[in-house]
């Protein structure tokens, strides 16, 4: 299984970026009690007297031969080694200096305080406690979990990602048969905060008032979905997943037809199709991808793919409303769409690791 391990898992207390001179509490306090861990380790199995490890038995061997401590060979070796990163174009961390000032000071401390055993049983015995820390030291992590919840009754589907960013989706019924009142056309709808900091969301709403702004934030347009509309000869018709009448009623209303989701490694994913447009198209299915990288930040991908009935041009737009601050915000996104045939189009929004709150 270990084979198979590809990246660096991440954590609660890992830094969202590299090279990181400034870290916080936890990914400082961390670093050294691992680092200490690991160091102590590396000693214990030196003064068992039952062999050394890959990563000091040439620190041992060279102390042999010259008049100086395992623990300074190794922080020797340690920069020498540093030295041969210059040529491959790589610059040491926050955690590379540490690693080789914590971890050769806990080994000279190791042989210089813990006595050997005076048996054979009771050498073996410490050498299995050394390995054991080794392995606590070296892997001092706590899987981030992502949490993955389906609020059924108001059909809202909530990501929750340990690093703090939360994204929510609605994919249920617009509204009650019997209280439209309160309806949006927002099936599909999506919001994405980081921390607790809206990064993208809807407009929300601002008056109950019958006017054009009641029914704009009623609309699609200030919610952040897709919208599907027919163009016949030069006049464009724009369809709404809910037919809004006035300030509280409502006619026509979209149904959910199909949603899965589930994980995939550390992919968050979900999909769910409705009949909103079913006069324009035989279906439509969004697709939410949701990952984290190593360097902390999201990465989300959306995407929409529908099939015409008619032989009019269908036309689409989607809705992305940013935080109002935008400034706060560093974004690089493409929104683009290509045809599988004639009929069938398919429109992605990407959003990179550069997406974060600053």
């Amino acid at each position: 299984m270990f084979l198979k391990i590809k990246k660096i898992p991440k954590v609660n207390w890992s830094s969202h970026k590299p090279y990181n001179f400034r870290p916080k509490f936890s990914t400082f306090f961390f670093l050294c009690f691992g680092l200490m861990l690991f160091g102590l380790g590396e000693g214990l199995l030196i003064v068992s007297f039952t062999g050394a490890s890959p990563w000091s038995v040439l620190a041992q061997g060279i102390s042999l031969k010259v008049n100086l401590s395992i623990g300074t060979i190794t922080l020797l070796i340690s920069i020498a080694v540093l030295i041969l990163w210059i040529p491959l174009g790589q610059k040491p961390g926050m955690g590379t200096i540490f690693n080789a000032l914590i971890i050769a000071l806990m080994i000279d401390l190791c042989i210089k305080f813990v006595p050997t055993p005076t048996n054979y049983i009771n050498q073996l015995i410490l050498a299995v406690i050394s390995v054991i820390i080794v392995g606590i030291g070296g892997n001092n992590t706590k899987k981030t979990i992502p949490k993955v919840s389906i609020l059924k009754e108001t059909g809202w589907f909530i990501f929750n990602h340990s690093k703090g960013y939360d994204l929510a989706f609605k994919c249920g019924t617009i509204c009650p048969k019997h209280l439209p009142a309160h309806g949006h056309s927002d099936q599909f709808t999506f919001d994405f905060w980081k921390d607790g900091e809206p990064i993208i969301r809807e407009t929300g709403v601002s008056t109950y008032k019958k006017g054009f702004r009641r029914h704009y934030e009623r609309s699609i347009v200030s919610h952040n979905s897709i919208q599907l509309g027919e163009k016949n000869n030069q006049f464009i018709k724009w369809i709404e997943p809910l037919e809004i009448w006035s300030s509280f009623r409502a006619g026509r209303k979209s149904k959910r037809l199909d949603f899965d989701s589930g994980k995939h490694q550390d992919w968050l994913w979900l999909k769910a199709s409705h009949d909103g447009y079913k006069k324009l198209v035989f279906f439509i299915n969004k697709f939410i991808l949701l990952n984290i990288d190593n360097e902390g930040f999201p990465i989300l991908i959306i995407t929409d793919i529908f099939k015409s009935r008619s032989k009019n041009k269908n036309l689409w737009r989607s809705y992305f409303h940013m935080m109002n601050d935008i400034g706060k915000i560093k974004t690089n996104k493409n929104l683009y769409w290509k045809t599988h045939h004639s009929r069938r189009w398919k429109s992605t929004l990407y959003v990179s690791k550069r997406m974060s709150v600053a």
